[in-house]
């Protein structure tokens, strides 16, 4: 205490004020609690949320889930910082809005608010993801060994995603699934929008939808959000 006294006099000496520096760090106290919806309006228990903060890059990302009444209650936000809420249940087929999966929107509704200015908010879910669902075939075995996988052949251009010749991408995201016994298979999650199908057998040449020996000639599969598409595959 003794040295703070002399510096402040030996401050006022020389004519000036002490200066007193004030932390902006902001206050890690804020919260926000909430509903999930469905699409339908009807409350989703057990849905994950997330809260992003605006321009976070890496670090923890804040969470929670609901209970079974569809509520959730998010602490430890920085209050005066804005953040964006989005709710998914991958399980149910409900996918997280904010990632863009396969460079596609997801059609779900995230909500952005500024931590202690709002308590109370309802993150809707996107709805449902769509399904391709099918069978290989083979007229020399039927033993078949492999995998099938949907695709998208992306590049960044004047601000979103957009399919380009599989040469000229700088993104392909895939899903696939491993064909079963009977050359059965089934992929989902996938949003609305326009792929690309392969299928690959120990042994064989790749094939590639419909019934094209490379991705240069494929041909696109358009895939409908909460509808499962069928196909079946005829492999010589």
């Amino acid at each position: 205490m003794r040295y703070l006294v002399v510096v402040v006099f030996l401050v006022a000496l020389c004519g000036e004020s002490p200066k007193v520096t004030v932390s902006q760090t902001p206050r890690v106290d804020g919260s926000i609690q909430g509903r999930v919806l469905y699409p339908s309006g009807k409350i989703a228990p057990q849905a994950l949320i997330l809260a992003f903060r605006q321009g976070q890059m890496s670090g923890r990302i804040l969470t929670g889930n609901t209970d079974n009444q569809g509520r959730f209650v998010i602490a430890g936000m920085q209050t005066g910082l804005q953040y964006t809420l989005c709710a998914s249940k991958q399980d149910e087929g409900h996918l997280d809005p904010y990632m863009l999966p396969f460079g596609l929107p997801t059609g779900g509704q995230c909500k952005t608010i500024v931590a202690g200015s709002v308590t109370e908010v309802d993150v809707v879910l996107a709805p449902k993801a769509g399904m391709i669902e099918g069978r290989v075939r083979s007229a020399r075995s039927a033993d078949l060994s492999g995998k099938v996988i949907v695709y998208r052949s992306l590049k960044f251009l004047r601000g979103k995603w957009v399919l380009v010749n599989p040469r000229d991408a700088t993104w392909v995201p895939t899903a696939e699934a491993n064909l079963e016994d009977n050359g059965h298979f089934k992929i989902s999650g996938l949003p609305t929008g326009t792929y690309f199908m392969k299928v690959e057998i120990q042994g064989r040449k790749t094939w590639y939808f419909h019934n094209q020996v490379s991705d240069k000639s494929a041909q696109p599969v358009f895939i409908e959000g909460g509808v499962t598409r069928k196909i079946v595959v005829s492999i010589p």
